[in-house]
């Protein structure tokens, strides 16, 4: 169980990276660097597996101090795909905001840089281990 949900936090991880590096592809290094285009290509795919591993992670968690911070983050991001599916009854520019809006509520939420990275990449001496608040 421990080793999984390692695995599970560890791909949600480079699942997120993955969707919030999406914007790269549009670059002059993401025209030129073809794996990259390639890399970043499925961004909604990447999305909804990131929904999937999150709520698989949330059920493997349990019962921990963590559990309200990490409700809060998957329920943006279920909202934020929701309102994918209903992308083309919108104009782009309303869209966008929308999109761009969820993001920043997703990061700000989201304790990757604090939490997750510093215990997967066992970084202690950078950042002290997670304290519940």
């Amino acid at each position: 169980m421990f080793v999984l949900g390692k695995v599970l936090s560890t791909a949600a991880v480079l699942l997120c990276i993955l969707c919030l590096a999406a914007p790269l592809k549009k670059t002059k290094a993401g025209q030129k660097i073809k794996g990259l285009r390639i890399l970043l290509k499925p961004h909604v795919l990447y999305g909804w597996l990131l929904l999937v591993i999150g709520l698989m992670h949330g059920i493997m968690a349990g019962k921990n101090p963590g559990m309200i911070s990490g409700k809060l983050v998957w329920m943006v991001l279920l909202v934020l795909l929701l309102a994918a599916c209903l992308k083309s009854r919108m104009k782009k520019s309303v869209w966008m905001f929308l999109h761009r809006f969820l993001i920043c509520c997703f990061c700000s939420r989201n304790r990757i840089s604090y939490c997750v990275c510093s215990d997967i990449l066992k970084l202690q001496f950078l950042f002290p281990p997670c304290k519940s608040f």
